[in-house]
């Protein structure tokens, strides 16, 4: 792989990560619309990726703005994926943390962190192992 290719799989993991947070937070709307009594699980979710989707669209916006990718970009970019790896497993601790409370609430919000940390995870995983092979 080349540098040349950081756009490409920068542009593949933010488009994956807007289409994982567009799936979530339609189902979570349509699921809180039709009174579901897992409220807190489709809450949880639907501010999960709100906030996800806005990050990929101003990283998407920033990246195609970019005009050229050199090594130095790549580094920068694969240390603070690097970063998110560290942040998911933060995530994780906490929605474990929430799933040993007693109450509903608390494990449909630990539950649903957790899937969103799972994903976050494993996508962050492959984005450092495809930026590390182009340099």
């Amino acid at each position: 792989m080349t540098i040349e290719n950081a756009k490409l799989i920068s542009s593949i993991f933010l488009t994956s990560l807007l289409l994982w947070s567009v799936a979530w937070m339609t189902i979570s709307a349509f699921k809180l619309k039709s009174g579901s009594d897992k409220t807190y699980w489709w809450k949880t979710h639907l501010l999960w990726c709100v906030v996800n989707a806005a990050i990929a669209i101003i990283s998407l916006v920033s990246l195609f703005s970019r005009d050229t990718f050199d090594a130095e970009y790549v580094i920068s970019q694969r240390t603070i994926v690097l970063f998110n790896v560290f942040l998911d497993g933060i995530y994780a601790v906490i929605a474990i943390i929430f799933l040993r409370k007693k109450t509903q609430r608390y494990i449909q919000i630990g539950k649903a962190v957790l899937i969103q940390a799972a994903f976050l995870f494993v996508l962050d995983i492959v984005i450092v192992i495809g930026l590390t092979s182009i340099l």
